[in-house]
């Protein structure tokens, strides 16, 4: 807590005064962080072409988390997250995150057996890359191939391109 009281350039009193111990503090950034990501995926939903939805949720998605490491170990760990005063996002997130994802799938664009714990194991998967190899080419590239992925049972994509399948 000294330590992040230093970098935020306050007292460890004035830390202690808003936040008992570390953990109610990276439960507030958490809860901050997750409902950015809710309004992203929001964002995200409102496009017209599923597949550009899904595309747009998770490269957005990625793109707010590729400065952060802080975050980025939180999301690596996503079903650790049970701390009390989180829960509310972490389902705001999973309901938008499945809308986005039974849309695709009703318009056949992504496979049918994806699911919203799917999207949380491919987010971890690319952000583990982001955090250890961090340069947005492999990350961008690691959600490439996951993209490729999404495609429907039977289907092959012919060519390789930025946009789900």
């Amino acid at each position: 807590m000294g330590d992040i009281a230093r970098h935020a350039g306050v007292g460890k009193g004035s830390l202690y005064r808003h936040f008992p111990d570390k953990e109610a503090l990276v439960i507030e950034v958490v809860q901050a962080r997750l409902e950015e990501l809710c309004e992203i995926a929001s964002r995200a939903e409102d496009i017209e072409d599923p597949c550009e939805a899904v595309e747009a949720a998770l490269r957005t998605i990625l793109y707010a988390i590729e400065g952060d490491t802080g975050l980025q170990v939180a999301m690596m760990r996503c079903g650790d997250l049970h701390w009390e005063g989180i829960a509310q996002q972490k389902a705001a997130f999973a309901a938008i995150v499945t809308r986005i994802v039974k849309r695709a799938q009703a318009a056949g664009g992504i496979r049918s057996d994806l699911d919203f714990d799917d999207v949380l194991m491919v987010l971890s998967g690319i952000i583990a890359t982001m955090y250890f190899k961090p340069s947005a080419a492999a990350w961008q590239r690691h959600l490439q191939l996951i993209l490729a992925g999404f495609a429907p049972h039977g289907v092959r994509p012919t060519r390789r391109r930025d946009t789900c399948p």
